[in-house]
């Protein structure tokens, strides 16, 4: 596996890098974008290019991308859901608080898990084009065994990532928190900071594609797609 400055160079070897970026920095919160990372994946895994795809066929990018959605949907309902109960049940008296503090807990060992497991449940979707795959458990969790030292490092870069990322959220919010004062200040910066936060999400996800798809084991890329 290469190192962290690797990684985080690996965008800008692309002779269209800042154009590729650009576009996927405003359409970031789209599903335009989120299937431009599908195609990513699409192409390391399959050794397609070594480049940044070209933003191109841009139904396929939107089919691609509600299917992320979904994928990605169905995998934080759960943990989601323990969540919501938590905090419901600790709202209801001082019983009931220490239950839900207990769901809370058991809710964050959830978003833990899921955010261990989805990287490999879509690298194998993307693997077998077929969103079935993204669920077949039991074949998820052989390739993550078959990979686990890379897998795990890969694993801790990504939250190491992820916190960076909302370290950057959390001062735009601060800064625009302050800023409210005047109030045409306050609605460009937020305006500047959704975009901010658009170049800065997927650049990671750019990043953490490639990452995952080059883990991901090639031979099976010709096997049989799980039920």
């Amino acid at each position: 596996m290469v190192s962290i400055r690797e990684l985080l160079k690996r965008p800008l070897q692309d002779e269209k890098w800042l154009e590729k970026v650009v576009i996927g920095g405003v359409l970031m919160w789209t599903p335009f974008s989120w299937g431009y990372i599908v195609g990513l994946f699409r192409n390391v895994i399959k050794k397609e290019e070594d480049v940044l795809p070209e933003w191109r066929n841009w139904g396929k990018l939107f089919s691609d991308g509600i299917i992320m959605f979904v994928v990605k949907l169905v995998y934080v309902l759960i943990p989601a859901l323990i969540f919501a109960i938590g905090a419901a049940v600790g709202t209801r008296c001082f019983l009931g608080l220490a239950c839900g503090a207990f769901m809370i807990f058991i809710s964050a060992v959830a978003w833990l898990g899921v955010g261990f497991i989805l990287p490999m449940a879509i690298c194998h979707y993307v693997a077998t084009d077929d969103i079935k795959s993204a669920f077949a458990w039991k074949v998820v969790f052989e390739k993550i065994k078959s990979t686990i030292k890379d897998y795990g490092l890969a694993y801790l870069i990504m939250i190491g990532l992820v916190i960076a990322g909302y370290i950057v959220f959390y001062l735009i919010v601060l800064i625009i928190f302050f800023s409210i004062i005047v109030p045409p200040l306050f609605v460009l910066l937020l305006i500047f900071g959704w975009i901010v936060l658009g170049f800065v999400f997927f650049y990671l996800s750019l990043i953490l594609a490639r990452m995952f798809g080059e883990i991901y084991p090639v031979e099976s890329v010709e096997e049989k797609k799980a039920a």
